[in-house]
């Protein structure tokens, strides 16, 4: 049985992320599946299961490539699929006993809804994790959309017979679940006071405090993005946000004299140039940063402070906190939750709220509107 036996363990090689990243192999895929449809044959006839996986990760889905999935997009695609299917093959002899009619050519047309339930209920107790430990709820609920969509596509193109799409058990996280993400005005004052006569840290951590931006978005930022409005009297950089989209963040003069001290100790030009195409952070070699280093470092040297209020905080406080942070001192200083939505470039207004979900309460509480004296 060819799809129970397809991989031994020596040699799962083809694991390799780096194997899956090229994409020679989707124009022969292409043609084979254009040959098909000719013949008048199933569309993926000939197609086995890595094959699925791979053509579902790099096909074109918008006729513009910069619309189509990132790279690093790619890279948790594969991950999490190979990861499932790895362990399918893991559990293949168990399958051929628990399935009455095995498909030949393919292990994952054997699979039925217990088995995805059955894997959602492994990744919730595997110790793979960050330090040996359980997934978090986030990282599983990522991973099963990421399934999710694999299947509904398989379902779609009549690879699977069933929908095995819809058989998920839930695993959305509840907000009072997940970690308080909380900087306050205070502790950010402090963290920058830390830094303040280091020109390389302070910038970066100034730039996300009063900015909101994705780490991806400071990491791929450039020099000529950014642009002086005489009629707001500020200065505004241009990122390209999740999809491609494109948005702006104010630069008030006080954070854009701070990217100058930064880029001058590394030995870059400091004067708005629309044709310099260096990055708007670099290395010490003046490299770009690639932006999981970056956030490493950023949550890194924000430990290294030793601050007091560092050991009161559930979770290591990384760059993505301070899009939390931006979100609760826009709104305490007057902005309404669409502009929030907005400038954090958030596509869906419900993630808005899950940012601010606790401050809002607080603010319709209806005890606000007694008089504090009444008894």
């Amino acid at each position: 049985m060819q799809q129970l036996t397809m991989t031994t363990k020596s040699q799962r090689g083809i694991f390799a992320i780096t194997h899956w990243l090229d994409r020679t192999a989707l124009s022969f895929l292409e043609e084979k599946k254009r040959e098909n449809e000719r013949e008048d044959q199933f569309a993926y006839a000939g197609f086995s299961d890595l094959d699925m996986i791979y053509y579902f990760v790099h096909r074109k889905q918008h006729i513009r490539e910069s619309h189509d999935r990132k790279i690093e997009t790619k890279k948790e695609y594969i991950r999490d699929l190979l990861q499932f299917y790895e362990t399918c093959l893991d559990h293949a002899e168990f399958l051929a006993e628990d399935v009455k009619q095995i498909d030949q050519t393919s292990l994952i047309r054997t699979l039925k809804p217990r088995h995805l339930e059955s894997y959602v209920e492994w990744l919730a107790a595997v110790p793979l994790g960050k330090g040996g430990k359980v997934y978090q709820l986030a990282t599983i609920e990522r991973k099963v959309v990421v399934l999710k969509s694999f299947f509904r596509w398989l379902y779609a193109v009549e690879y699977i017979h069933s929908p095995l799409h819809t058989t998920f058990i839930r695993t959305t996280t509840r907000i009072e679940d997940q970690p308080h993400r909380e900087l306050s005005y205070e502790e950010v004052k402090e963290l920058l006071a830390f830094y303040e006569d280091h020109p390389i840290n302070y910038a970066i951590l100034l730039l996300l405090a009063t900015t909101g931006l994705r780490i991806r978005e400071i990491a791929t930022a450039r020099w000529k993005d950014l642009m002086y409005d005489k009629y707001e009297d500020l200065y505004f950089l241009q990122v390209k946000a999740k999809r491609g989209k494109l948005r702006e963040a104010v630069i008030f003069p006080y954070v854009f004299a701070a990217i100058q001290t930064f880029r001058n100790r590394r030995g870059l030009s400091s004067h708005l140039d629309k044709q310099d195409e260096s990055p708007l952070f670099t290395t010490n070699k003046g490299n770009a940063y690639s932006y999981k280093y970056l956030s490493k470092y950023v949550t890194r040297i924000i430990s290294n402070t030793k601050l007091p209020f560092l050991e009161d905080k559930e979770t290591t406080i990384s760059p993505h906190v301070f899009r939390h942070f931006f979100a609760e001192y826009s709104l305490h200083q007057g902005a309404n939750i669409v502009q929030i939505q907005e400038t954090l470039g958030h596509a869906d207004l419900q993630t808005t709220r899950r940012y601010l979900d606790k401050t809002l309460k607080r603010k319709n509480n209806a005890s606000l509107k007694w008089n504090k004296n009444v008894f």
